[in-house]
């Protein structure tokens, strides 16, 4: 028999055949103590616990009310969760657990009593029974368990009716499966929620409202962000990773930490097994060059929510499109796009269009602004210019005055601020549509086309520009930005891409990347799911009022009188702007 336990900070090993050359050579105190540190681990692996890569300040996070491991598939995410359940729920010996030693790295702290528990997955039979008990049973310390079977082993919790886990120093730990009703899970309260995978968010609203009640609350989420087949809001699309990107406040002090393939030693996962998995993500989909496949194998691999399955524009590459920012020459042709959003953000992005054809998003506004006024100063001010007043309407009935305004371009000209057609026929407070109001407030918001916008033929236009062109030279490289020989670009399988869309985004608009990376369609459907879509509702018009190269009137053309010989304005760029009118 092969024997593995961790102690003092590294894995060990030994064989019944090494024990018994110990006893052969003259050393049998040295075989009789590996046999009962055995012994000991096998009664008690919790105390032994070694972890690896995010594990360890996972599980010592206490100052944060959720904690979020993610991890690739088999990298001990599910053991981790159990031990941080585990290390708050029983009494935990100080002196004699290797697993509080500096080596292995587990802060210890003073238990303060019994707690109720709950621990969960996707289904009861498959999940918490097969998956989690298991697990949950062997890390368990051998003398907390209070009921047993007649030849001593740990009795089951009872699958069939409402499934537990009681110990000996008072504490519970419940079962519970994603299928129940959310209801089931706000009909207690507890003191600690395990969460396996990736949790509904309906369900861990339920279960966290309820929860907070209780004095030392916390949660913990321990997931591989992949998707889940039936469940359209997993992977790039959950709810988890809305709230990382910040599409999402729950006003929850959060925190998150990773495992790697890297971190995981050989003694959890086999090298021979490493192997099997990384041909089965890595090496396979790079030998087909089919990028969709190598995203979602490098997710599976490495734990994170890239996978492309179920992405509306799943050929959009953050390796391709996500650019750092360049200047932007003020020879090009810019356009912004609004998405008000009543309900919702107001999105705002600002392009700009080259000699050459390409698109570049440049600038986000993304506020979750229900005042009109007070997007409009703010998408005018980014722009670098300014509003100013040019009359007045007078209501002869109610006696009230509307102030109306116009932007005067100072820094930017724009070949068009485009909006959605519905936005000039739907009502704002004054009885005004909601464009017209945009444009009294000093937005010269003009509607784009109504044909053509149903997304079943909008989003393939809106694809086109993602999808990489064989024939066409990358931004950057014909910025002289890269160079293709020294610097080339690289593609997800790591090799330099060939071609290059018509498409860029600057890696500052996170809020962009943060919805097209978890834009899904609905399941089995050809319609996306309906929210979290601001950012790309604006690029959808953006591309319909049909974007192109106009030569640039550039705003010293535009307003020449504005304009001396003096150098470069230090805030604009451009020559001889007047310092009055800023």
């Amino acid at each position: 028999m092969k024997y593995c336990l961790p102690h003092r900070g590294i894995w060990r090993t030994f064989t019944d055949e090494e024990l018994q050359e110990h006893i052969e050579s003259g050393h049998p105190e040295t075989a009789k103590a590996k046999r009962e540190l055995w012994e000991e681990f096998e009664k008690n692996r919790l105390a032994f616990f070694l972890g690896h890569g995010g594990q360890v300040p996972f599980i010592n996070d206490r100052d944060h009310d959720l904690v979020i491991l993610d991890a690739g598939n088999q990298w001990g995410k599910t053991v981790a969760l159990i031990v941080w359940l585990l290390t708050r729920a029983i009494p935990c010996k100080k002196e004699t657990w290797p697993c509080f030693t500096p080596e292995h790295g587990l802060d210890w702290h003073e238990w303060d009593g019994p707690k109720k528990c709950a621990i969960a997955s996707y289904e009861m039979s498959v999940h918490c029974r097969r998956n989690l008990w298991p697990k949950l049973r062997d890390m368990i310390p051998a003398a907390q368990f209070k009921h047993r079977n007649k030849d001593g082993t740990p009795k089951a919790p009872n699958w069939q009716a409402a499934p537990c886990v009681d110990l000996m120093c008072g504490t519970t730990i419940d079962f519970f499966a994603y299928r129940q009703p959310a209801e089931a899970f706000e009909s207690m309260s507890y003191d600690l929620w395990a969460f396996d995978e990736q949790v509904p968010e309906d369900i861990f609203d339920a279960a966290y409202a309820r929860g907070t009640t209780s004095e030392n609350f916390q949660a913990a989420i321990a997931m591989t962000p992949h998707i889940v087949p039936g469940r359209p809001n997993t992977g790039a699309g959950g709810w988890v990773v809305r709230m990382r990107n910040g599409l999402l406040s729950k006003g929850i002090n959060w925190s998150e930490h990773h495992i790697s393939a890297k971190d995981v030693p050989p003694e959890i996962v086999s090298e021979k097994k490493k192997k099997q998995l990384y041909k089965k993500y890595i090496t396979e989909p790079q030998a087909s060059g089919n990028q969709r496949k190598i995203r979602e194998g490098r997710s599976r691999w490495e734990g994170l929510p890239e996978s492309s399955e179920g992405l509306v524009y799943d050929n959009w590459d953050t390796n391709v499109h996500w650019i750092d920012p360049v200047p932007i020459n003020p020879d090009w042709t810019l356009q912004r796009t609004v998405d008000h959003g009543q309900h919702d953000p107001c999105a705002t992005l600002w392009s700009a269009y080259t000699q050459w054809g390409d698109l570049i998003l440049f600038r986000e506004y993304y506020e979750n602004e229900p005042s009109i006024a007070r997007n409009v100063h703010a998408i005018i001010e980014m722009s670098g210019n300014r509003r100013e007043k040019v009359s007045e309407i007078r209501d002869e009935y109610e006696g009230s005055v509307r102030a109306i305004f116009t932007e005067v371009e100072m820094t930017e000209h724009y070949q068009f601020t485009v909006m959605d057609p519905r936005s000039f026929s739907s009502p704002a407070d004054s009885g005004d549509s909601l464009g017209m109001k945009y444009n009294e407030l000093g937005l010269p918001a003009v509607k784009i086309d109504g044909t053509g916008i149903r997304d079943i033929y909008a989003l393939p236009q809106v694809h086109d520009w993602f999808e990489m062109d064989p024939e066409r030279t990358h931004l950057l490289y014909r910025l002289g930005v890269r160079d293709p020989k020294t610097s080339p670009i690289l593609g997800a399988d790591g090799k330099p891409i060939v071609g290059a869309p018509k498409l860029y985004v600057f890696n500052t608009l996170s809020h962009f990347r943060a919805e097209i990376e978890g834009y899904i369609y609905k399941l089995d459907s050809e319609k996306p799911v309906d929210k979290h879509d601001h950012s790309l509702t604006a690029l959808k018009y953006l591309i319909l009022a049909r974007p192109r190269y106009d030569g640039a009137l550039t705003i010293q053309e535009a307003y020449p009188e504005a304009y001396g010989q003096d150098e470069a304005n230090a805030r604009t760029g451009y020559a001889g702007a007047n310092a009055r009118y800023f």
